[in-house]
Order: structure tokens, then C-alpha cells, then sequence
């Protein structure tokens, strides 16, 4: 197992805020940072009183699964304030867990769900301009875990209240991990989960070089473009990420793979700019419930 390399935000850390962005990059490898809200005290104003507050009884999708392992879970429209009451509830009362996972604030391809949100992300002032292809908010109760998977753009992803555990693995690792065909509807997702005993069933990834950190609130996690990674949340936990464009020089072997679903994102975007848009739903009345 191997160690991932931690530094320090702010004016007396290892590196500043204003150079975190290039410093990155150059890198190249997986990265965390401590200090994240003295180098950016905005981020401490993420709360679940402050979303309340912002967002109110707005609809917002969650993805619900009975075991927690969020891949291809259902998802389900809930207001904002029954959702948070959820997260509340005593782990014994939840008969089945919901993530508000990847909810978009701002993006290059999307207006984003939640644009009131963005001036809070706080971080995204550092980045160069046109570097951001989307910003999301992820919050979630204890339990809920991400299948081992990549992304296709760089990942700055902010650890805000809560804790999180990734396992990680380096790109071009996909011979190894038993990853879907390229044509499925998955083929960013592998086959193993690193957080069983998965070496007897899928005895190629064993033999791949392994990484594992905790986020703590303040903490910042860098990943580069398409390095495999599976999330476990140890607490409620509220996060908030930026996704950065890539590089296709090269074309690693999980770029490759996905391009199907670049495909299909290009026309469902397309799809969508051209579909006529639905008249807008009449409110109805709903009664309150017990909670």
C-alpha cells in the first residue's frame, strides 16, 4: 500500500492557495492537501442549516440503494428539507440509504442544478480560466460507497463536514482490474471492490500498486485524469468537487474506453438543445406528514 503525499494550504504552508492549481498539474500524481478552510474560509459557510437555507423545499434527485453501493442505484425526486431531515434520522431508522451524489453547481455543459451554490465553492477563483468543466456537490449519509471507477478530467475534490475514505489506483491499470467492456453502460466502472477480500476472485488486481486516504474536514484530494478510485463515506459527509478538462494527448487506455460515453453525453446534450421544453407543472398540495 502506498502513501499519498500531503502538504499544506495558506500563507505559511507547503504551497498557496493562488499557486495549488499549477502546483497540481505539474505533479501529475495523486495529492492532499491540509488547511483547506485557512486557506479559504468561505468553505467553512457549508452546512446543512446553510443549504437549508439556500435551497430550501426545491426538488432534488437522490440516488437510493438497500445496500449502500451507489453504481447503477435508483433515483428518486425529494424536497431539499425532507432530505436533510433524513440524514438526521438515527442509522437504525433509515430502511434504505440516499445519496445526493454529484449534484451539479456549475458547469461548462449543464447550467447546473444548484448555480446559488456556486459563489460558496470558493476555490474555483484560483483556477485559470476555462478550466473548470463542472462543479458538484456530493452529501450523503455514513455508509454509502462509490464502486471503483475513473474519471475522465482532473479532480480537486474538497472534504467539507464528514469524513471520507479512497482507495486509489493508477491510470492505465484497467488490464488489471476487470473493468465492463468498453461498449457497456459502464466501462469506467471496475468489477473489484477493493474493500472485501477481493484478491482470491480477481487475483490481477493484487498485483496493482494501491493507495488509501482519509479525508478529514479541510482536506483536499487532487487526482489526475483517470485514475480508478472507490469512495467510502465514514460519516455524514458534505463535499464539494471541481472537475477539471483533461488532457487527450496520448490517449491513455481509460480515455479510450470512454469514449462511448463521451458519445453518448454529446448527443444527449445535442438531444436536449433541440427537444421542445415541457410546460411547467401545476403545484399541487401536499399534506404534512409526521416525521
Amino acid at each position: 500500500m502506498q502513501n499519498i503525499q500531503t502538504y499544506s494550504l495558506g500563507p505559511k504552508g507547503d504551497v498557496s492557495i493562488e499557486a495549488l492549481y499549477q502546483f497540481c498539474v505539474k505533479q501529475n500524481k495523486p495529492l492532499a492537501f491540509t488547511g483547506l478552510f485557512d486557506a479559504l474560509p468561505e468553505l467553512t459557510q457549508w452546512s446543512s442549516a446553510k443549504l437549508r437555507q439556500l435551497l430550501g423545499n426545491r426538488q432534488v434527485m437522490v440516488n437510493v440503494s438497500e445496500s449502500g453501493l451507489f453504481n447503477r442505484s435508483q433515483m428518486q425526486a425529494m424536497p431539499f428539507q425532507e432530505y436533510v431531515d433524513y440524514l438526521e434520522l438515527p442509522p437504525e431508522q433509515k430502511k434504505d440509504i440516499r445519496y445526493m451524489q454529484q449534484q451539479s453547481i456549475s458547469g461548462a455543459l449543464a447550467n447546473g442544478c444548484f448555480p446559488e451554490l456556486s459563489a460558496l465553492v470558493a476555490i474555483d477563483r484560483y483556477f485559470p480560466t476555462h478550466a473548470i468543466w463542472e462543479q458538484n456537490l456530493w452529501f450523503g449519509p455514513a455508509g454509502c460507497m462509490t464502486g471503483l471507477h475513473f474519471d475522465i478530467p482532473k479532480n480537486f475534490f474538497m472534504q467539507i463536514q464528514g469524513r471520507k475514505k479512497f482507495f486509489i489506483v493508477p491510470s492505465n491499470s484497467r488490464n488489471n482490474l476487470y473493468a465492463h467492456p468498453a461498449m457497456s453502460p459502464r466501462p469506467n466502472f471496475s468489477r473489484v471492490d477493493l474493500t472485501s477480500d477481493f484478491e482470491s476472485e480477481f487475483p490481477l488486481a493484487a498485483q496493482t500498486e494501491r493507495y488509501e486516504i482519509t479525508l478529514e474536514p479541510g482536506t483536499m484530494l487532487y487526482l489526475p485524469e483517470c485514475w480508478w478510485h472507490q469512495v467510502l463515506s465514514l460519516d455524514n459527509a458534505l463535499s464539494v468537487n471541481i472537475w477539471s478538462n483533461t488532457r487527450w494527448v496520448g490517449l491513455l487506455q481509460e480515455q479510450i474506453a470512454s469514449l462511448p460515453i463521451m458519445g453518448r453525453g454529446v448527443i444527449g446534450t445535442i438531444v436536449n438543445l433541440f427537444s421542445p421544453k415541457p410546460a411547467p407543472a401545476k403545484p399541487t398540495h401536499q399534506s404534512n406528514k409526521t416525521k
